[in-house]
């Protein structure tokens, strides 16, 4: 309201003590003057409201958030849309607004007064159309009369697999992979299929990780099919073969993926050597096997039956021989080996030494290699003498040789003996070395000896069969 106020002093001047009584104020006061007295203005904004809002399909409203402060206010603060409350307080932060299609008003009220307003759009999501009362899809029939689309389904389904490739393991009729599949706006519930399969695989409407057993096919690929109310929404496949090797690894007798190998073939007995002529045969991942001998191409069937361990074929007939692991409809590549008969070709023979020359007496390591050796084959050691004519002291430097080659083993390095050490001299002369049984078939071996005389190192396997190295000592003029 309005009221009067004016001011009084207790001196007439500035040099004045002030001693003026109280009765006498009068005298000193300024006029009368009227102010006027009012409450506080009101004040209060919205925060700031998107102008738009989006209303997805199927829906007839979307929603959005808004805040609002007020000040000065001794009334309720209401919020209203269109007209409507939706919220009260003197300030709000992050609430929320229902937006019917079009546009709504949103307004900051208080004793009557209208603080604020705001407008909001709500409109349908791009490519959807309003119905008069929600959104909905565009026709995905070809029909070109929305939001009706009498002529067509307004279904829609997505499904996918990832892994879109799988290898089935060695001894397994499945691999796995994940399908996801969705649907929008179902009629009924959506059902996943599988080629091959009869009735459904999968039943729902969505799901973002179903984990699936794909089964072998021999074209490659398993088909899986999106289904709702009998129409076929969408399809994927996932590639699939045996991790051994693709699609001629399916064992159709077993129903699984297999991977027979032959493991190994040994030939025991070629050209007489070890004993009667057999195959050893390890297969892997097998339950038979079978020997075929390649006579004139004819493929003959020697030898076949279950395979649980290593087994073993007889053999009588030089021949190439091939071995076939099986684990049922499925075979391994053919593994051929050669066997031949005795008796062995000519013993090839090759002896060297070093050094050859010495002028004085010396060690000299004496090397041999002999193909196809036969029991009779044997090393000596010969003096060299001038004009055929040994004097004594050659033939005892000889018979020191030869007693160490009848009775000493081969050099400690000796790498004849497939790093076994050390064998006698006459065994490393006569007897296939380790590891080359069936293999090239020799004999193999190094000695050193000293030498104190010129003395030729003979290897002599029988039927004028002889090869022979020298070690020449000069200063002792025996040549």
């Amino acid at each position: 309201g309005t009221k009067s106020i004016r001011a009084c002093a207790d001196k007439n001047n500035s040099g004045s003590a002030g001693a003026i009584k109280e009765s006498d104020e009068t005298n000193n006061c300024g006029p009368w003057v009227n102010v006027t007295v009012a409450a506080p203005a009101v004040t209060g904004s919205f925060s700031p409201i998107p102008a738009d809002c989006t209303i997805v399909s199927g829906s007839s409203t979307c929603t959005t958030s808004f805040g609002w402060n007020t000040s000065n206010s001794t009334t309720t603060v209401e919020v209203k849309r269109n007209g409507t409350q939706i919220h009260t307080g003197v300030s709000g932060s992050n609430k929320k607004g229902t937006v019917a299609y079009g546009t709504d008003s949103f307004t900051l009220v208080t004793g009557g007064a209208t603080l604020d307003t705001e407008a909001v759009t709500a409109s349908c999501s791009l490519g959807d159309s309003w119905n008069g009362s929600q959104c909905i899809g565009s026709c995905l029939n070809g029909a070109d009369n929305p939001p009706a689309c009498d002529n067509g389904n307004l279904m829609t389904g997505t499904i996918s697999a990832s892994p879109i490739s799988c290898l089935i393991a060695t001894g397994a009729s499945t691999c796995t992979t994940h399908l996801s599949w969705s649907t929008a706006y179902p009629v009924g519930t959506s059902a996943v299929t599988r080629d091959g399969t009869p009735g459904d695989l999968y039943t729902g409407n969505a799901n973002a990780d179903q984990v699936t057993n794909v089964p072998f096919d021999i074209d490659g690929a398993i088909v899986y099919r999106l289904y709702n109310n009998t129409l076929e929404l969408d399809v994927t496949s996932v590639n699939v073969a045996c991790a051994a090797g693709g699609s001629d690894r399916w064992d159709t007798t077993n129903s699984m993926c297999a991977d027979p190998t032959v493991v190994s073939v040994v030939v025991n007995g070629t050209y007489g050597y070890g004993g009667a002529g057999s195959l050893d045969i390890v297969c892997a991942n097998s339950d038979t096997y079978s020997v075929v001998r390649d006579l004139s191409g004819d493929n003959e069937l020697i030898d076949s039956g279950p395979y649980t361990t290593a087994t073993n074929t007889p053999l009588t007939v030089s021949d190439n021989y091939s071995v076939f692991c099986k684990h049922g409809s499925v075979s391994s590549s053919p593994t051929t080996v050669r066997y031949d008969t005795p008796p062995p070709p000519s013993s090839l023979i090759f002896i060297n030494a070093t050094p050859k020359t010495m002028d004085f007496q010396g060690k000299s390591a004496v090397n041999w290699v002999i193909q196809y050796p036969e029991s009779a084959c044997a090393l000596t050691a010969y003096p060299v003498c001038t004009g055929g004519v040994c004097s004594q002291a050659q033939l005892d430097a000889a018979a020191v040789l030869n007693t160490v080659i009848t009775t000493e083993d081969t050099d400690a390095d000796d790498q004849g003996n497939g790093g076994g050490g050390p064998r006698s001299i006459a065994e490393a002369i006569n007897t296939i070395a380790p590891g080359h049984e069936e293999t090239d078939w020799k004999a193999l071996g190094k000695k050193t000896f000293t030498v104190t005389k010129s003395t030729d190192f003979t290897i002599d396997c029988g039927n004028n069969n002889t090869a022979t190295t020298r070690v020449r000592i000069t200063n002792s003029n025996e040549e």
